[in-house]
């Protein structure tokens, strides 16, 4: 059974929010898996980067590896990984047609439900049936302050995960607007994650995907620098605002 990425959010609470080391000496690029890896290797043995947790998000909202292999054309995806509230992302693909903007949302993956019960916390959870292969809500609840959460298995039903699936065309000078920022900032050079969590507030995963190779960085709830001017403008570009 699969750890929920919610539990293991929550279980940073505490964690220092002093900053790492923040750069790498000189651009770095990662080369591509060919086995349908989400992230290669060198990501998945950063520590502070949550790789299975991002996989299980990204699963749930349709999208496929961009790290696995070279599609053909350049992409540019960012996610947003919720502490409270839906996870969303968007892809952005440059491409002989044009460019092209798809947003997609889906559930928060453990959610409360306020049923006046204040002798057990129930929710509503998202899983992946192993058998059928569909997305699964899931009512469970745990006695306050003993137990294991138990599932009710009466109120198991398949689910669309996805809430929200729409694309737009972007104009060609969206796309070097965003090139231009990826290239003039210090964005390759960034380590894949640092060490600052907390309990309220979000990831910002932002991926590339180019000829030249894949690369990708999470943060938690930048305030300000290059990582956060890049998120402003790759959402300004989008129907989100700055959560």
């Amino acid at each position: 059974m699969k750890i929920k990425f919610h539990y293991i959010v929550i279980g940073l609470t505490l964690l220092s929010c002093s900053e790492s080391l923040d750069k790498l000496p000189a651009r770095n690029l990662y080369s591509y898996t060919n086995n349908q890896e989400f992230f290669p290797k060198e990501v998945k043995q950063n520590k502070d980067f949550y790789a299975d947790g991002f996989t299980c998000i990204l699963k749930q909202l349709g999208e496929g590896s961009l790290a696995d292999k070279y599609s053909g054309h350049e992409i540019v995806r960012l996610t947003v990984v919720k502490s409270f509230g839906s996870h969303f992302t968007i892809l952005i693909e440059e491409t002989n047609n044009g460019v092209i903007l798809t947003e997609k949302e889906t559930y928060r993956d453990s959610r409360p439900v306020n049923n006046g019960d204040t002798t057990r916390i129930t929710y509503d959870v998202i899983e992946l049936d192993s058998v059928t292969g569909k997305y699964m809500e899931v009512r469970k609840y745990m006695p306050v302050g003993t137990g294991p959460a138990i599932e009710i298995v009466a109120d198991r039903k398949v689910i669309d995960p996805i809430i929200k699936n729409e694309s737009k065309e972007l104009e060609t000078k969206d796309w070097n607007n965003l090139s231009k920022l990826l290239n003039n900032t210090s964005f390759w050079e960034m380590y894949p994650a640092d060490s600052i969590q907390g309990f309220d507030g979000n990831h910002f995963i932002i991926e590339t995907h180019s000829k030249d190779g894949y690369y990708v960085v999470d943060r938690w709830s930048p305030n300000d620098g290059e990582f956060k001017t890049i998120i402003d403008y790759i959402i300004g570009l989008s129907t989100y605002k700055d959560p």
